[in-house]
């Protein structure tokens, strides 16, 4: 698990989506849940790195073998390619961009 002053991150295993995906929790500075947000596809989903943006978001960045399913809008291409994922303010998924390994 990785820490951050307001938000706590690692990979969790959740049936509705596949067998690992990006999860992503904000707290208040009491340690109340803000929001929490589950982001990944049918399969393996591994997030590596988590920042927040200028606009207040947050940018994750990862792997991915699933195909397009539950936030993955593109195939795999074969093995585990990488992921980009910016979360708006409230935890919503605004935008995806993915690069392909050869």
């Amino acid at each position: 698990m990785v820490e951050h002053p307001n938000l706590i991150f690692q990979v969790i295993r959740e049936n509705s989506r596949g067998i690992d995906d990006f999860w992503v929790i904000k707290l208040d500075m009491n340690g109340s849940l803000q929001w929490q947000k589950t982001i990944g596809g049918n399969d393996y989903d591994l997030l590596h790195s988590l920042r927040q943006t200028m606009d207040g978001g947050y940018i994750c960045g990862g792997e991915s073998i699933s195909s397009s399913s539950g936030e993955k809008s593109e195939n795999s291409q074969g093995g585990y390619d990488y992921w980009v994922v910016k979360l708006d303010t409230a935890g919503e998924h605004s935008m995806a961009k993915y690069h392909w390994r050869r």
